[in-house]
């Protein structure tokens, strides 16, 4: 089943890397990056309060042109 978890802007995004959590800012770098499970925690443009996504699958990430995009195999509800 295909679902959307989270769409807006956001301050910052931590996610589980390959080679370990990655945080991504405004006008990061391009990259393309395979995720391992564990927690993204994503930190909303307008609300300091961070979310958790916790026991996310595996997946990969995409950020170009200051979008991120994630696919993961599963993930549960912004909490």
């Amino acid at each position: 089943m295909e679902k959307t978890v989270f769409d807006g802007s956001v301050s910052y995004l931590s996610i589980p890397g390959e080679a370990g959590f990655a945080g991504i800012l405004a006008h990061h770098a391009s990259l393309i990056a395979p995720l391992v499970p564990g927690p993204i925690t994503i930190v909303p443009e307008q609300d300091p309060e961070p979310s958790v996504l916790n026991s996310t699958g595996k997946g990969i990430l995409e950020f170009f042109n200051n979008t991120a995009t994630v696919i993961l195999d599963s993930a549960p509800s912004v909490s």
